[in-house]
């Protein structure tokens, strides 16, 4: 539940070490004291921000997707017990939203 603050897959730590590297570089040619310490740091907010955007872009494209449907989470493995397997989210139809029906002027 905790985020990471580095990749998880191997390509993905390669690219980090090098923004690092990279970063780190440019510092040094500016003569910045605790150089890699400000290197991480910068790339560590940097990938924070990737993974934040990524995340609401995901959810928004899923919210327009699933405009309309119901989903229900998924029961806990070993709390559910076999009624849990009976039931999933494919079993639940689409919720149908209407129009509020207005007064027309009558009290």
């Amino acid at each position: 539940s905790d985020p990471s603050t580095t990749p998880r897959s191997t390509r993905g730590q390669i690219i980090f070490g090098a923004s690092v590297a990279l970063v780190y570089g440019l510092l040094l040619l500016t003569h910045t004291v605790f150089t890699l310490f400000f290197a991480l740091t910068i790339v560590c907010f940097l990938h924070a921000g990737v993974r934040l955007t990524q995340e609401a872009l995901l959810r928004r494209q899923e919210a327009t997707e699933g405009a309309g449907r119901v989903s229900l989470p998924e029961p806990a493995l070993g709390l559910a017990g076999s009624a849990g397997a009976a039931f999933s989210t494919q079993d639940v139809a689409p919720l149908r939203v209407s129009e509020p029906e207005t007064d027309n002027g009558s009290i």
